[in-house]
């Protein structure tokens, strides 16, 4: 058998095992709808158990990750070097973990959420289930290809949860319009890297020694563009805000803990090829600096909860950002540790938000006064949470800041001191409203209205245990880190951090190395967020802090986009195939000859015999006749002359297999239009000479167009498939390539095309038995 028709795996224990965690979540995925229909929003339970499923799998393989990393690979057209993998690393592992285990708190909590609302669950655990299984393949795929189809996956999953709310149309245009501008910029990166390094593995496009003499810097910066704009960064930020009309979970899951980091994930994994462009480490950096400045100052702004905490999270994947573009080992590891952080205690809080949007009614931070007594577990894992985003010991939270202050305190010129002072303040600011966020709960004096019929104690017990879990997490995992148990996470960090940025940290993670200048920054942030929530009454100062800035220069922008279309949808819905037959021909003419001229290539001694002279010039005769005559009578009989003479020319160039199916369909063709002659004029409609003119002018440069490619193509060598095609002819029995393609290489093509051949014959027969009942 051929090697191009194979796809080897190279299968062991821990292969099957990696396998095996996309395979679990794609079954979810698939099984999401049916269970929905059955059990109803409990659908949600088996959905997380399959999660967490994934999750203890992918633990079974933390010790090969962590010594060697783990990867399986499937082959397809070797000639041409395609194949897609998945590989399993530390990097991979940290952000896999968060998607399968934090997705399964969110799906567990989700029955509860769902429970007498508008939601449809058949779509809401279809698309959250699909978006889990694609962000997973994102993080494990082992070549940029793969890694892209899970890319794209996300943000049309993201589309459907956020259109899926009453209100969620117009924010998840926008959220999908800003996406896919970030997904092209990815796609040119890969097509780019594919074209000048001949690999999209993603271990070779991270090796700074294979871009030796080739565009390093551009690939760079499309990276950087599209994670920019999937990790919401300045000025690519304002579709996240929107969003937040989508669900409670799914602002938890898809735009707190996993997909909005699918940029952070992005930039991690070529960190070290950004750290060796000092131009590009720079920009990187000053743009998660201003990010985390400006979201921050707009956080403090907001009264509603998950408003504040959607320019939070705006706040802290700046911050992340501009660790990777500091590029250090040590702010590397502090953007690890924080993402792990930020997964948990960001997660716990949107889902906190939810409790609340339930028994009180309200996610205004004002009328949550006076619900702590009411709701003390939800309350309890509020100020827990709260704690880790502020930066305060025990938690996880401080032990990533300290890691990142500890790699951002040796600024090497002016602009390192910019994002330094930009960090700092917008720390302080996250102290800030940190504090009020944990503190509105506890106030007094506020009225609260009923949430959805339910009662606050129940709306508690069943609710806010799966925020509370999360809570409790970025806690422990301080304590992990401080050895105060058994487990071990700096491993896996420093792990995940080498290999992100080629080397090392220098010290491990702990809770405390001491009087260092991070922890004394670390002080002076504590101090000031404590002053600025001190003073927050004080004639409302943070009112002169920037607000939210872009949204209406996208909706602008979006209006013009759609005004520029009108014009070309009003020529492409035309229903004259005239006009759909001349946009082809044009556009095929414009892109065929701009490529021959580009790159010309010789043409050839054709060689013709007399023969297929005399042939050609009669097909030429008999297409002009099927042009200027009047008759359809005389039109077909000259078109099936032009299906003969093509036959003929076949047979003289040694195909007279391709000049029996000719033969066979051009027979067809003429029969079929016989049927119809009599419900036809005798003669033509007279057209107008400018309309004639015009129609030549088209017909003869399409022509041209393929005259000319086909001679060139004569010339041009064949690519390794279309040799290794050849080859297989040649040992076969037919002894052609067009009868080896379609019987071997695309027999599944070719039936799934006789497929909707017969469902569109099935639908004629339907629709004329139809139309001949109502007449």
């Amino acid at each position: 058998m051929s090697p191009v028709r194979t796809t080897v795996f190279h299968v062991v224990r821990a292969d099957a095992l990696l396998l095996a965690v996309p395979g679990v979540l794609l079954v979810a995925t698939v099984g999401a709808v049916p269970l929905a229909r059955r059990f109803g929003a409990g659908a949600g339970y088996p959905l997380a158990v399959l999660s967490a499923g994934a999750g203890g799998l992918l633990l079974t393989l933390l010790g090969d990750a962590l010594e060697d990393p783990v990867t399986v690979a499937g082959e397809w057209i070797p000639t041409l070097g395609a194949q897609w993998s998945l590989r399993l690393d530390a990097l991979g592992l940290v952000f896999a973990l968060v998607v399968t285990f934090v997705g399964a708190v969110v799906l567990a909590y989700s029955p509860r959420y769902l429970h007498g609302g508008e939601t449809d669950p058949s779509r809401y655990y279809g698309a959250l289930a699909g978006f889990a299984a694609a962000m997973t393949l994102l993080v494990l795929a082992g070549d940029a290809l793969v890694l892209y189809v899970g890319w794209e996956i996300t943000t049309l999953a993201s589309y459907l949860l956020i259109a899926s709310a009453p209100a969620g149309r117009r924010a998840a245009t926008r959220a999908l319009m800003l996406t896919f501008v970030g997904g092209l910029a990815l796609l040119a990166a890969i097509l780019l890297a594919g074209a000048r390094l001949n690999t999209v593995v993603l271990t070779e496009l991270t090796d700074v020694d294979r871009w030796a003499g080739a565009p390093l810097v551009p690939f760079l910066a499309l990276l950087v563009v599209a994670a920019a704009v999937k990790s919401v960064q300045v000025p690519f930020h304002v579709w996240l805000p929107t969003a937040m009309v989508a669900p409670t979970p799914v602002s938890a899951y898809l735009h707190a803990a996993a997909m909005v980091t699918a940029g952070l994930y992005l930039l991690l994994r070529f960190a070290e090829p950004i750290g060796a462009q000092p131009i590009v480490g720079a920009a990187v950096a000053a743009l998660g600096a201003a990010t985390a400045l400006f979201a921050a100052a707009a956080a403090v702004r907001r009264r509603d909860m998950k408003e504040l905490l959607a320019f939070s999270t705006i706040s802290q994947l700046g911050f992340m950002t501009a660790l990777v573009g500091i590029g250090t080992a040590e702010a590397v590891t502090g953007a690890v540790v924080y993402f792990l952080a930020h997964a948990t205690y960001k997660s716990a809080l949107f889902l906190c938000a939810g409790t609340y949007d339930h028994a009180v009614g309200s996610r205004a931070l004002p009328e949550l006064a006076g619900s702590a007594r009411r709701l003390p577990l939800t309350s309890g894992a509020l100020v827990l949470a709260c704690l880790s985003m502020s930066g305060l010991p025990p938690a996880l939270g401080y032990v990533g800041k300290e890691a990142a202050l500890k790699g951002a305190l040796h600024p090497a010129d002016a602009l390192g001191f910019a994002v330094l002072a930009c960090i700092v303040a917008a720390q302080a600011l996250t102290v800030a409203y940190s504090v009020r966020l944990a503190a509105a709960p506890f106030r007094r004096g506020a009225r609260t209205r009923a949430g959805r019929g339910r009662s606050p104690a129940t709306a508690e017990w069943s609710m806010a245990l799966w925020p509370a879990v999360l809570a409790v997490a970025t806690v422990c995992l301080g304590a992990v880190t401080a050895k105060l148990v058994p487990l071990r996470l700096a491993p896996l960090t420093d792990a995940a951090a080498e290999v992100a940025a080629g080397a090392a940290p220098g010290s491990s993670l702990a809770l405390w190395h001491g009087l260092t200048p991070a922890f004394l920054v670390s002080l002076g942030i504590f101090a000031a967020g404590g002053v600025l929530f001190a003073v927050w009454h004080l004639r409302g100062w943070w009112r002169l802090l920037p607000d939210e800035l872009g949204s209406r220069a996208v909706d602008a922008l979006g209006s013009l986009l759609r005004g520029c279309g009108r014009p070309v949808e009003r020529v492409l819905v035309s229903t004259a195939v005239a006009t759909h037959l001349t946009i082809v021909f044009l556009v095929v003419a414009v892109v065929v000859w701009g490529a021959l001229l580009a790159f010309p290539v010789p043409v050839g001694p054709a060689g013709e015999a007399a023969p297929r002279w005399v042939v050609s010039v009669l097909i030429a005769g008999a297409a002009v006749a099927v042009a200027v005559t009047k008759n359809w009578l005389t039109a077909f009989a000259t078109l099936a002359a032009v299906g003969f003479l093509v036959a003929a020319w076949y047979v003289l160039f040694g195909a007279p297999q391709l000049a029996a199916v000719q033969l066979v369909v051009d027979g067809l063709t003429v029969m079929l239009a016989l049927f119809v002659l009599r419900h036809l004029p005798r003669r033509y409609v007279d057209v107008q000479w400018p309309r004639r003119v015009w129609a030549a002018g088209v017909a003869l440069a399409g022509g041209v167009t393929f005259a000319g490619l086909s001679l060139f193509q004569r010339s041009a060598s064949l690519p390794p498939a279309s040799e290794a095609y050849l080859a297989e002819a040649r040992s076969s029995s037919t002894g052609n390539v067009v009868t080896e393609v379609l019987s071997h290489y695309r027999a599944l093509d070719t039936l799934g095309e006789t497929a909707v051949i017969a469902v569109a014959a099935i639908g004629v027969v339907a629709v004329l038995r139809a139309r001949r009942g109502r007449s």
